[in-house]
């Protein structure tokens, strides 16, 4: 078995079970090429020291400092198999590196000093925690690192908080749609400023638009997705075990970039201060340099569709209650035990039947007494009800009286989110009037607490005012009804059913009529043709005598 003789840990012992760790707190490029160097340092020392190398640990792009707070993982690993008898001995370039927070050298400290466990480091020597004066050394290492890092963290911070309020971009990728200006900057090239995609600008003003008019990022997203539309970000190709595939220089390789659209990816898109002319720091906005690629009117609409409290409810809008076009819209007009009307919401149910030896499926609006506590005795197909209120809808959306109560809403809107706006920043004005006064101990815990929240009750109540505003504004931006023929059936019924809402306000249907047929039959000789022309005239007039739409005023 071999020995060596190592200073402070007495005579000959065995060879040390030595663990490199490596970390570089940034490598945008992903090149590795700093824990590269640090670990050929290291094998140098260890191949000095006559130490057995079994594993190396690396932390690329993470930071060590008392700030961050990314979890280290190779470092984690690395002392887990410490404590497990794994390794005697740690090597590093640096004590930096292996750790710039005091209280994680507290941590150390017992488990080296117990086990004996020596650390080399290339540049700063060894690190000796079986003795006070190394244990204090060490300590003093840890303060001075730290205050390093954090002076180092602070001039970061000044430097991006100045380019903030200039304007400018932060550098790194330029978000979609916009292209990177570039400059060279001491000898490198780096990004200066933004300019619009000529093609993805246009795409994203789409979106706005389109979600400004009842769509959903879902249906936008399956829509893009269909015509091959494309993120155009970059994802790296990983191998079968998970890590990074590289060419000959080192670098990451891209993978196909094919990577689609997501509702989520496409609610980042659309709510960032970028496309509206602004550059964003801390939650403060500033005027950008570069141009706006939508109007900042609508990207604040958008935001406050985004934002309303209810997405964020698990199952909003995703359950039965809004599966298609006209549910929640359609209501029960038969009558219960006590001859009172239903008036229950009618809720979606699927049903198969036999026809010509094939199974075909059937959607209807039920009244269920067990789920809504109703008559329980209606029900109409859903597909011919659908087809008379859609065409129901496309005339009245041509009608001038609905056209001119949709532009007199529109005007109302316009004065009611100015005013909410107005009253939301006037509450967070006197919020940070509050927090000052309460630091600066003008007021008691007691009167900062009931003062923050009054001022919070009025700020969210109008937060709310605000979300319902902008939604209405939906109702008045129903296209023409050739409009509305023209593009319905490439829609989901996410839009359809906005549009529905945005001018009915219920439909309630009623039994079918007395002494009239429920079906028909094709007579005797009849064309195919001139049976479905009857059929359809006769289930219209069924339609006309069951149904009743109430249109908002």
């Amino acid at each position: 078995m071999a020995l060596f003789q190592t200073p402070g840990y007495g005579p000959a012992v065995e060879t040390k079970r030595a663990a490199i760790y490596c970390r570089i707190s940034r490598d945008k490029e992903g090149r590795e090429l700093g824990v590269a160097r640090q670990r050929q340092d290291c094998e140098a020392l260890a191949q000095r020291l006559g130490w057995d190398v079994l594993e190396v640990f690396v932390d690329n792009d993470i930071s060590a400092s008392t700030r961050s707070t990314k979890p280290r993982p190779g470092f984690e690993d690395m002392i887990r198999r410490v404590e497990a008898g794994e390794f005697n001995a740690i090597l590093s370039y640096s004590t930096s590196r292996l750790t710039r927070r005091p209280m994680e050298h507290e941590r150390l400290i017992p488990l080296f000093q117990e086990r004996k466990i020596p650390i080399s480091t290339v540049k700063a020597g060894d690190i000796d925690y079986t003795t006070a004066r190394g244990r204090s050394r060490a300590r003093d290492d840890a303060r001075r690192d730290a205050e390093e890092a954090e002076e180092i963290s602070e001039r970061v911070s000044r430097a991006a908080q100045q380019r903030a309020e200039n304007g400018e971009w932060h550098g790194g990728t330029p978000p979609f749609g916009f292209l990177a200006v570039k400059e060279v900057v001491r000898g490198r090239e780096r990004v200066v400023d933004l300019r619009p995609h000529p093609e993805h600008a246009a795409w994203v003003t789409d979106a706005i638009d389109r979600l400004l008019a009842g769509e959903s990022l879902y249906g936008i997203c399956t829509d893009w997705n269909s015509q091959g539309r494309r993120t155009g970000w970059k994802r790296y190709a990983r191998t079968e075990s998970g890590g990074f595939l590289r060419d000959d220089n080192g670098r990451r390789l891209n993978a196909d970039d094919n990577s689609g659209w997501h509702p989520r990816t496409l609610k980042r898109v659309v709510t960032s201060p970028t496309i509206a002319g602004y550059r964003e720091l801390d939650g403060q906005r500033y005027e950008a340099t570069w141009d706006a690629i939508v109007d900042r009117d609508d990207w604040e609409r958008v935001r406050t569709l985004l934002a309303a409290p209810e997405r964020k409810l698990r199952g909003f809008n995703n359950g039965n209650a809004r599966k298609y076009a006209l549910s929640g819209l359609v209501f029960c007009a038969g009558a219960m035990k006590d001859k009172s009307t239903c008036g229950r919401v009618m809720v979606s149910m699927s049903s198969t039947r036999v026809v010509k030896g094939k199974r075909m499926r059937r959607l209807s609006f039920v009244c269920n007494q067990l789920a809504t506590g109703g008559c329980g005795s209606m029900r109409i197909e859903m597909a011919h009800l659908e087809r008379y209120i859609f065409e129901q809808v496309f005339q009245a959306a041509d009608s001038p009286e609905l056209r001119a109560a949709m532009s007199d809403q529109a005007d109302d809107i316009d004065e009611a989110e100015e005013s909410l706006r107005k009253s939301i920043a006037d509450g967070e004005r006197r919020l940070v009037r509050v927090e000052d006064e309460y630091d600066a101990e003008e007021i008691t815990k007691a009167e900062y607490r009931r003062r923050r929240a009054k001022i919070m009750k009025q700020v969210e109540a109008d937060r709310a005012a605000l979300a319902k505003a902008t939604r209405s504004r939906v109702h008045t931006r129903l296209p023409s009804g050739a409009e509305l023929r023209a593009v319905w059936a490439d829609k989901d019924d996410t839009w359809k059913r906005t549009i529905l809402a945005s001018v009915i306000e219920r439909i309630e249907v009623s039994r079918h009529p007395a002494g009239v047929a429920s079906n028909l039959t094709p007579r005797r000789g009849e064309d195919p043709e001139a049976f479905s022309q009857r059929l359809d005239l006769h289930r219209a007039r069924v339609l006309r005598q069951r149904v009743s739409v109430q249109w908002w005023a």
